[in-house]
């Protein structure tokens, strides 16, 4: 005859084939349970690390993950500009600003531009490019003046993360 076990007379640690963990550690602050794929499977307790640009405030089972590099704003009516991690720029010429990226970029880092009195083109070169509503290519167009865009860095590529207005991408 069988021997059935349930949550109420199973053996601890409940194992991974009843649908337990295999482990009794107790969690403390900023942990989860991580998959593992050494023997013999079970989950492990790992404490979460902020990366670049995030913060983590932990507390007893809370846990609040944020943004911790605000953007520094630059009004400038320069008619080009290199864009830095984490500036944002409200571009004030009344002729097209050309626009490039700084180097030392991480993946995270955003850059923002907003149109007061102009255009925009935003231009890359191998390897790095622009990925807008699926397409690549190295030079983004805004063709209105009130243009806003925001790009981040995801490796070699820039995303257009949020627009507003009309542009193109080639």
């Amino acid at each position: 005859m069988a021997t059935l076990q349930n949550s109420l007379n199973a053996p601890l640690p409940l194992s991974i084939a009843n649908g337990g963990t295999g482990n009794t550690a107790a969690l403390t602050d900023r942990q989860v349970w991580l998959g593992n794929t050494s023997t013999p499977l079970a989950p492990i307790p790992t404490t979460l690390t902020a990366g670049s640009g995030i913060t983590l405030t932990d507390g007893s089972g809370t846990l609040t993950v944020a943004a911790s590099t605000a953007f520094t704003w630059h009004n400038t009516s320069a008619t080009t500009i290199v864009m830095s991690p984490f500036n944002a720029y409200n571009l004030l010429s009344s002729t097209p600003v050309g626009i490039s990226f700084a180097g030392g970029f991480q993946m995270g880092d955003m850059f923002t531009a907003v149109c007061n009195g102009s255009t925009f083109v935003v231009t890359t070169d191998d390897p790095l490019s622009i990925v807008y509503n699926g397409s690549t290519g190295h030079t983004f167009t805004s063709l209105v003046d009130g243009s806003i865009v925001t790009f981040v860095c995801t490796g070699l590529i820039f995303n257009v993360y949020a627009s507003d207005g009309t542009f193109t991408l080639t």
